[in-house]
């Protein structure tokens, strides 16, 4: 189970990669939202299995997720993943042009994240 989690959070990271590029568009930015939307849920959810594996459990959300991904040294950077969850609920609860095109602008420092972290949990499997 913990390999097709991962497999897939590599596939969802794949498409977000190829939608982060300079002069997007609307429709382009709004595309690329969703796919970081997306990647974020298999991000969150691959860690919790991955702790889980580990023998880390009673994971309730995913704030808890990251916190215990940080304390057992899955995730490097809290102030990007910080941002990252701060922007995920932006995008989930407050849609706007101008916020969507904030984000966008931060989703390379996101991707670079969501990279490292996807190489950790891939550690020693």
């Amino acid at each position: 189970m913990l390999e097709n989690k991962i497999a897939r959070f590599q596939w969802v990271l794949d498409l977000l990669e190829n939608a982060v590029f300079p002069n997007a568009n609307d429709l382009e930015i709004d595309g690329a939202i969703h796919r970081f939307e997306r990647t974020y849920e298999l991000a969150w959810k691959t860690l919790k299995l991955r702790l889980e594996h580990d023998g880390i459990t009673e994971i309730s959300s995913p704030k808890v997720a990251l916190q215990k991904g940080f304390v057992a040294g899955f995730i490097a950077d809290e102030s990007e993943w910080l941002s990252i969850l701060r922007d995920r609920n932006f995008t989930v609860h407050t849609y706007d042009e101008k916020t969507a095109r904030e984000i966008f602008q931060r989703l390379p420092g996101h991707l670079s994240a969501f990279g490292m972290l996807l190489d950790q949990i891939k550690r020693d499997l």
